[in-house]
């Protein structure tokens, strides 16, 4: 007598009904992974920039000032507005406002966050830098952080990653 081995035609029928409901349900959690990535290196980038700001606050509370009343950190002189960092270097050199830098030379930022601010005149003056924000972007998601506007205020930063609005004022619809 002759045995045969093998599935019948309703067993790979089941098999395969069984890995299309698997399919289904599990390729839409992949499907997003891409945005979540993103999402998830902003708030890891928020929560750099929150760690920052607290760093610069400790210096300009506890070091003194520059000649031009800045206050210097690892050899860097920032600018801070309501003791805190701006959140916009300016490059200008020795014109009004001068040389200073802001909130990101205290950062290590990912290679993949691109940085904007929400004013990209040239700055004339410090109170121009103190309005200005500082917006982190993936694509079409973002961070924000922008200096207290009071003195003894706190910085203002994203709830957690916004979405990116790009143009010639840039928002960040989560601060």
């Amino acid at each position: 007598m002759l045995s045969k081995k093998g599935f019948t035609l309703i067993e790979l029928v089941v098999v395969i009904v069984i890995i299309s409901i698997l399919s289904a349900i599990a390729l839409p959690k992949f499907g997003d992974l891409d945005a979540r990535a993103k999402a998830a290196v902003l708030k890891g980038a928020l929560g750099s920039m929150r760690s920052a700001a607290r760093i610069g606050n400790i210096y300009a509370r506890t070091e003194p000032v520059t000649a031009m009343g800045n206050t210097l950190i690892n050899n860097q002189e920032i600018l801070m507005v309501n003791d805190y960092p701006v959140g916009r270097a300016n490059d200008i050199g020795s014109g009004s406002p001068g040389d200073f830098a802001g909130l990101l030379a205290l950062m290590e930022v990912d290679s993949e966050i691109s940085v904007i601010y929400s004013d990209n005149e040239v700055l004339r003056t410090a109170l121009q830098a103190q309005d200005t924000v500082m917006i982190l972007f993936i694509g079409d998601q973002c961070v924000a952080y922008q200096p207290p506007q009071i003195s003894d205020g706190d910085p203002s930063y994203s709830d957690g990653v916004g979405a990116y609005s790009p143009g010639t004022n840039p928002e960040c619809s989560s601060l």
